[in-house]
Parts: structure tokens; sequence; C-alpha cells
């Protein structure tokens, strides 16, 4: 796609936050093992009539995020690095870039359809270091307003996971919008990060496969990579539950263990893994509410910890999709606070961040990853000219990795997005069980 205009704005805090100028946010050690990447998400606005004048207002947008910003104050922030090369955020006055980008064309002649594809990663902030030298350099936050000749409009944030999970970001856009509208803020963050702090001395008590201290192996060479959008309605989801508890007695599967279940049984077939091989599903769950007490539900942090299920690729495809969604539950339900404590302290006997990595090896290999976002309320976000008409995530280079998002036709359809090598998504979507 071809930009026609493009204007550069940094929006800096509100003078509020100017209390913390001069602060340091001691990130915890669930943030410091996060992928050192940024979360994108983009959510569409179209326009009631074509002629609507101050859609989706720069002014408004640049005004109400540097309100959002005083209250998000560690958004606007910069990296420092610690001797073990783990990072803290410094707090100021840096600012964060806004990008409004004029495109030529229309949206539909080539995003219609809102399949994952690389046009849509020039509706990105571009320059993304996952992590720039000096990491100081490294943005927290970037946003790009997107417009289209028919008048509809992308806003893309990019918010470096080890600011937030992605719940967090959610819990930003919600505020940012809610300011622009004239809503007001309904709810302000919890910041104070020491609720994760290793317990002293560190005492883990479990075994942590979710964690590994030898890096994964990398490929020799780079497989062409594909993502794809599937639609689950609330008729195939319901279809998968039944089958998942066809038989059962006592505790009931749920719509995520039979998806996520379901997706590592059609994965595991189309990658084409020997039978005898041992595989994992990975998945982050979000621990706010397992902790005992649970952490404030506005807590702005990183608090996805990670489940593995795991069993072989033969008895994986070869039982019912009650064997498959029994190893996702029993995953989930280890997760518990006495074992996200134990995480936390076996991250701090490791010394540097950069010595840890996930104990499941899903690029160009035979486990899966998984998160699942279809619970986020993106689809309320609205700045003041209605509710987004769809909400996705850009393109990338995905091998084993899949993605629940919420759907555009409410709450009980799933958006499932998958990436995998070329010849096995060519595999998955010849799979009519998929």
């Amino acid at each position: 796609m071809m930009a026609s205009v493009v204007t550069k704005h940094v929006v800096f805090p509100f003078e509020s936050s100017n209390l913390h100028k001069e602060e340091t946010i001691i990130l915890s050690n669930n943030d410091q093992v996060m992928p050192r990447v940024h979360t994108r998400m983009s959510y569409f606005f179209t326009p009631s009539s074509t002629d609507e004048k101050d859609f989706m207002s720069t002014e408004v947008l640049i005004e109400s995020l540097g309100q959002a910003l005083a209250v998000f104050w560690p958004a606007a922030g910069k990296f420092s690095e610690r001797a073990n090369a783990g990072l803290d955020i410094e707090c100021g006055t840096e600012g964060v870039e806004f990008l409004e980008v004029t495109f030529e064309g229309n949206f539909t002649d080539e995003l219609g359809d809102h399949q994952p594809k690389a046009e849509l990663n020039s509706l990105v902030p571009s320059d993304l270091p996952a992590m720039a030298t000096p990491v100081s350099q490294t943005p927290l936050l970037k946003v790009q307003l997107s417009r289209f000749k028919c008048g509809k409009v992308c806003l893309t944030i990019a918010m470096h996971h080890l600011v937030c999970d992605g719940k967090g970001v959610t819990d930003f856009m919600t505020t940012w919008a809610d300011i622009a509208s004239g809503k007001g803020i309904s709810a302000t963050p919890h910041l104070d990060r020491s609720l994760l702090q290793a317990r002293d001395p560190p005492r883990p008590s479990f075994e942590h496969i979710e964690y590994s201290t030898l890096p994964p192996p990398a490929p020799s060479a780079f497989p062409t990579m594909v993502a794809r959008l599937f639609e689950f309605s609330p008729e195939r989801i319901q279809d998968l539950k039944e089958e998942a508890n066809r038989g059962r007695k006592g505790i009931s599967f749920t719509g995520f263990d039979a998806i996520a279940g379901h997706a590592w049984k059609c994965v595991t077939k189309a990658r084409g893994i020997e039978k005898n091989k041992h595989v994992k599903l990975g998945f982050a769950i979000d621990g706010r509410k397992r902790f005992a007490p649970p952490l404030p539900a506005t807590y702005f942090g990183n608090v996805n910890f990670y489940g593995v299920a795991r069993t072989t690729a033969g008895d994986l495809l070869s039982e019912p999709l009650s064997h498959a969604a029994g190893c996702v539950n029993e995953a989930k339900m280890r997760v518990n606070d006495e074992y996200m404590r134990s995480a936390l302290d076996w991250v701090e006997l490791q010394g540097s961040p950069l010595n840890i990595f996930p104990g499941f090896d899903f690029f160009c290999s035979s486990d899966l990853a998984l998160t699942s976002w279809s619970s986020f309320p993106v689809y309320e976000t609205d700045f003041g000219w209605g509710k987004p008409t769809f909400f996705g995530i850009p393109a990338a280079g995905w091998d084993g990795l899949v993605i629940f998002l919420p759907s555009q036709y409410g709450p009980d359809y799933v958006n499932v997005m998958v990436g995998l090598r070329e010849e096995h998504m060519t595999n998955l979507l010849g799979d009519p069980s998929f």
C-alpha cells in the first residue's frame, strides 16, 4: 500500500505524571522472562457515513493519549539495564511516538478480508526493535493511526511485552478510549509490582517444565511461514465441548480446554509428527485471580504464567478429544498460588533472565504455543465515534503459534489465528475437522 502522507507526533504525559518522573519501576521476575518483543493490536473503525467530519480526530486522540499516559505513566518511560542483563523502567518525560499515516487506496481493495498478510504490516509503527542498543533507545510504546480513502481508520498500538501483558494493553486502550469519549477514567491501574517479588530466601517447590536453561536449537534455514484466521462459531465450540466431555463424569472441560485440545491435535496432524515423539502445548494463564489473595484486577504488568500439557503425538492423534482436553485442563489447574510463587523463586535463582528460555520448543519443531485474548473487551473500545468493526493483530513470521482472538460477531464466537510453515498450513486448510 502506498502512503501519501506520514505525520509524526510525540505525545507527552500530562503534567500530573511529573510526580513520578524520577521514579524507577522495578520489573518483576515474571516481567523479566517475557519475550522481548512488542505486543501489537490493531483496532479498525468505520465511519457512520462517508462524509463524517473529524472522524477519529487526531487532535482528540493525541490529547486523550497524553491524559492516559499520565495514569499509565510507566508506558512513557525507558528501559534501564541491570548488571545481570535484567531490565527496569525509568520513568520520565520520554514521550510516545504517534504516527498518522494516510493511504491512497481503500481499505477493502487489499485488506478487506482481514486475513493476515504482508500488507497489514504497513499499519504497524515502523522501527520496532525487540531490544535496541543501548536498551534505553528501545521504545516502550508506539502508536500508528492509519487513514484510508474510503474513510476507514486503523489504530494500532505496540506495547513492549516487558511493560505489561495483553490484559494490560487492553486496559490501557480502554482508559484511553474512555478519556477520548468523555467518560473519564473508570479504573486506575495498579502499578505496585512488588506483589510479584520472589520470596526471601527463594524456595521453589515444583519442577518448572515451562522454563529451560538451554536455548532452543536454531533452524539451519528459515522456512516460509504463513498465518491464517479461522472462525469458530458458538455451535462449533459447543460441539467441541460436548465431544471433549462425552462419557465423562465429574469435572467438565471448558470451551478453552476443548478448542485448545482440538487445535493441538489438528496442528500436530498437519505437521506430520512421528507417533512416538513427545509433544507439548505451552499456553499462557492469567494469574491475577489465581493468587491467594487475588491480585487487583487492574494490576499493570505481566501476570502470564505458563501451563504445559504433555503427551505423545500418537496418543494425541489416536485418543478422543477428551485426552487432549484433559492434558490441557490438568496443566491449567496446576497453576495456583504456590506454583506461581515457586516459579518466581525459580527465576530468581537463575541469575540472569537471559539464561531462561521457554520449556516448549514450538518454532520449527513439534511443540505448540498458545495464548488466549478471546475474553478481552476490545469491541467495547469506543473513542467517541463508535465501537471497532474489527480487531486483529498484524501478520508475522510465526511457526507453531496459536492465538484466540475476540470476534466481530459477538462474545460467543472465537477467531483462532494459527501460524505455521507454509506446507503445514496447506495440510491444516485441507483438514475438514478443523
